[in-house]
């Protein structure tokens, strides 16, 4: 059930209206309720893998927290629980892509459905049974509320990768009404609106038309259209991010924030720091610092520090942690060589900024002016781009036409933007909704809540902005007839 489907918004209207009929201790189980109706809609198959897991981590948690309680570590039961969690996610979406890659074409292959959401819901969980390992939250002794929290349907689907103790409070307490809460998340579920249907996918119409075909583009516009899908896919993913998070605020639980301004950032360190965050955070924590904090690692550094120095004992451990957790990045986005080799294009990319940082530090000018910023944020861009090419691309032959086409066929003859599919009028509406994208960035960049800044003012202002977002959607988004409204790209993730 896509976010942009009219079965979501009738289904949300629903849980919304029973959410706050009901009394106050009943809501959490309403959720519950409604979160499995909800995921249930993309199959009961996956359903049935969700209970199970849940089930698993929930049990393994409990195992963790008895077992500590008895004064041992507990370490067995995170290592099944996180085993358990790991090996079905090898085994329905990379088992496959390896066996393949190991036995060619006499590997046997699996035909088992990947569930919804599997990447996602299974990372927030390996989370929670390391969270109450290391005792930085409790084992959750209600099976129905860790369901609750695990399938929460605002993120089951494509995140944000929450943590327990942030969220599962505010999930169980059952909010009351507050129209500041609803308004609020009102108005960020439209914007998501706006950002999906009126930005990303009438993008997507450019970049799918030129990526069919780049041999018959001019090169300049091939580089066009790998900007243009640099832009879709930051609307796509911030639009869906930002309905999730509308949805769950109105309910009063406020899901982690997943992006900062990417495009604003001035290395590739930054840029990561900034998009996608909860899944940077969840490799930061549970995969680089496990790695540096090990005891291979520690021995390691060492023995690296009595026979080279200090400084090859810091930045050894810390490049092979890096490309290990760029390796998995990859893979986590999906069973294919470009995915690997994107993650690969990150990884050394950050490790050699990583090296870098001694002698970029002394020749950078002790007054960063805008001119150096912007040179800075473009060169950052660039290399975005560059990935998004790999990102993009369904084989390494198909990146390499792509960037060929670019760099060998810059201003060669071909077809107009118009042979994509897109037209003026769809330009006359893109370029005003991307400005709008474009200073939104801009006020958060310094500090600026708009939705709390139109909080202040008069009560028929407030809902009248409301409304203009609406009537923008529904005028100006890209649906109807032949249209897949459930093509929100990170959904395949």
């Amino acid at each position: 059930m896509s976010f942009t489907s009219f079965r979501f918004l009738c289904f949300f209207a629903a849980v919304l209206a029973a959410y706050f009929v009901l009394p106050r201790r009943a809501r959490p189980w309403m959720l519950l309720c409604a979160s499995v109706g909800f995921y249930a809609a993309a199959g009961l198959a996956g359903l049935l893998w969700l209970g199970g897991l849940s089930l698993a981590g929930w049990l393994s948690a409990r195992g963790i927290a008895k077992a500590q309680a008895e004064g041992r570590s507990g370490r067995r039961f995170l290592i099944l629980g996180v085993g358990l969690h790991l090996g079905l996610l090898f085994l329905l979406k990379y088992f496959n892509f390896f066996a393949g890659g190991l036995l060619g074409e006499s590997a046997p292959a699996l035909s088992l459905a990947v569930p919804a959401g599997l990447s996602f819901f299974v990372f927030m969980a390996v989370g929670y049974l390391t969270d109450v390992y290391r005792g930085i939250c409790p084992a959750e002794e209600n099976y129905g509320r860790y369901l609750a929290w695990l399938c929460f349907f605002p993120h089951i689907l494509q995140g944000p990768i929450d943590r327990y103790a942030d969220t599962a409070p505010a999930l169980f307490a059952g909010s009351v009404f507050d129209e500041r809460h609803v308004l609020r998340g009102l108005w960020r579920i439209l914007w998501g609106f706006l950002q999906k249907l009126v930005i990303a996918d009438r993008l997507g119409i450019l970049v799918s038309g030129v990526w069919a075909e780049p041999e018959n583009f001019a090169g300049w516009r091939v580089a066009a259209a790998v900007v243009c899908y640099a832009l879709q896919i930051y609307a796509d993913f911030a639009g869906y991010t930002d309905i999730a998070l509308g949805a769950a605020e109105i309910f009063g639980v406020r899901l982690a924030e997943n992006f900062d301004t990417p495009y604003f950032s001035r290395s590739v360190p930054e840029f990561w720091r900034r998009w996608h965050m909860t899944l940077g955070a969840w490799f930061k924590d549970y995969l680089f610092f496990s790695l540096q904090r090990s005891r291979s690692f520690r021995q390691m550094g060492k023995k690296l520090k009595a026979r080279f120095g200090k400084t090859a004992a810091k930045n050894l451990p810390a490049a092979l942690a890096l490309a290990a957790v760029w390796l998995f990045t990859g893979l986590w986005h999906g069973a294919r060589l470009t995915y690997v080799v994107w993650g690969v294009y990150y990884g050394v990319l950050i490790i050699i900024s990583m090296l870098c940082e001694p002698l970029v530090a002394r020749l950078r000018p002790k007054k960063e002016g805008i001119l150096w910023n912007a040179f800075r944020m473009a060169r950052t861009f660039a290399l975005v781009c560059l990935g998004y090419v790999l990102f993009r691309s369904a084989t390494l032959a198909e990146a390499g036409i792509i960037l060929s086409r670019i760099f060998t066929a810059t201003f060669a003859a071909g077809k107009g933007f118009s042979a994509a599919g897109i037209g003026r009028a769809d330009i006359l509406i893109l370029a005003p909704a991307l400005l709008l994208r474009l200073a939104v960035s801009i006020c958060h960049a310094k500090g600026i809540d708009l939705r709390e800044k139109v909080m202040e003012r008069a009560l028929p202002l407030r809902w009248g902005i409301a409304l203009v977002l609406l009537f923008a959607v529904i005028i100006f988004g890209i649906y109807g007839p032949g249209y897949d409204a459930a093509s929100f790209i990170y959904f395949e993730f």
